[in-house]
C-alpha cells in the first residue's frame, strides 16, 4: 500500500511504473525509502507555503523570509554536494560505473549547470539576491545524485 494513494498497490500507479518523489526512489524497491522522501517533501512544501502566507499577511517578514531562503538553500546545497559525494563513493566501490562514465554525468551537469545559471542573472532582477537566489535554486533542481544514484539503486533491488 501506498501513501500518497493508499487504496491504489505501488505497482499500479502511472502504468506500473514506480511511483514517488522520484524514479530512482522507486527503483530502490523499498517502500520506506519512497514514502519517506514523499513525508519529507510535502513538510518541506507546507513549510514553505506557511512562510508564504505570513509574508503576505506581515510584509515587514518579507527581508527574514529572505534569510530564511538563503540559510535554506545553502544547508541544501551543503546536502545535496555531501549526497552526491557519497553516492560517488558507493558507486566507485561497487564498480557499478567506470570513473570516465562518472567523469561524463559530472561533465553533463556542469555544463547544463553553466547554461542555466546565466539565464538566471539575464531573467530575474538583481535586487535582495534574488538573482544568486534562484541560480542556486536552479542547481538544487538539476539531477546529479539520482542520475548516478540509479544503477547502485538497482543493484540494492537485484536479490529480490
Amino acid at each position: 500500500m501506498g501513501w500518497v494513494f493508499p487504496d491504489v498497490p505501488a505497482g499500479d500507479r502511472l502504468g506500473g511504473r514506480p511511483s514517488g518523489p522520484g524514479l530512482t526512489l522507486g527503483l530502490s524497491g523499498r517502500a520506506w525509502v519512497a514514502n519517506g522522501v514523499t513525508g519529507i517533501y510535502l513538510a518541506v512544501g507546507v513549510a514553505l507555503a506557511w512562510l508564504a502566507i505570513w509574508t503576505f499577511n506581515f510584509p515587514d517578514f518579507l527581508d527574514t523570509l529572505f534569510t530564511i531562503l538563503w540559510w535554506l538553500a545553502g544547508a541544501l546545497a551543503l546536502a545535496k554536494l555531501l549526497a552526491a559525494g557519497w553516492v560517488f563513493r558507493i558507486i566507485r566501490r561497487q564498480r557499478a560505473l567506470e570513473a570516465r562514465t562518472l567523469a561524463g554525468l559530472l561533465g553533463a551537469w556542469l555544463l547544463a549547470a553553466a547554461c542555466l545559471v546565466p539565464l538566471c542573472y539575464l531573467l530575474v532582477p538583481a535586487e535582495r539576491g534574488l538573482a544568486h537566489l534562484s541560480a542556486l535554486g536552479v542547481v538544487l533542481a538539476l539531477p546529479l545524485t539520482r542520475l548516478v544514484g540509479a544503477p547502485a539503486a538497482l543493484a540494492w533491488n537485484r536479490h529480490r
